[in-house]
């Protein structure tokens, strides 16, 4: 330990600054951006090895036999897309044929509810005429 007042003591040993808390710093930390595009990079480039090694894994003859397993595929997915044109001129033909039926059925339900209310309106005057035939007073119940 140093006296305050010794002025030589002091130049011997001069004054280090303190040293602050944690880690000490490196000077080439990378931000997060940094990091999150050298792991983006690091992963394209195993998926592209990978692949490449599935490749030349699998060999030609393997290779070729998915060549034509694929163009098998494709013809069926034509085929495919064939019957659903179809199926769907079909349904289109069906739905035409659906409107014009109902055009009839709803045409049919009109004239039913006019013969209904022609009937409603015949029932009426026929009540009205029931009621406004006279009866005699004095039958009794037996008698009619």
């Amino acid at each position: 330990m140093q006296a305050p007042k010794d002025s030589q003591a002091s130049d011997a040993f001069p004054a280090q600054a303190k040293r602050g808390r944690g880690r000490p710093r490196t000077g080439k930390a990378m931000t997060h951006a940094e990091r999150q595009k050298r792991y983006r990079d690091k992963q394209r480039a195993l998926s592209v090895m990978s692949a490449s090694k599935m490749i030349s894994a699998a060999g030609t003859g393997e290779f070729d036999e998915l060549l034509e397993r694929i163009a098998g595929l494709e013809q069926a997915v034509i085929a495919c897309e064939a019957r659903v044109m179809r199926a769907h001129e079909v349904i289109e033909k069906l739905e035409h044929e659906l409107a014009e039926e109902k055009c009839f059925h709803v045409m049919d339900v009109r004239s039913l509810e006019s013969e209904r209310a022609e009937v409603s309106r015949l029932r009426r005057q026929a009540w009205d005429l029931q009621s406004t035939r006279k009866e005699p007073k004095n039958m009794s119940r037996d008698e009619k």
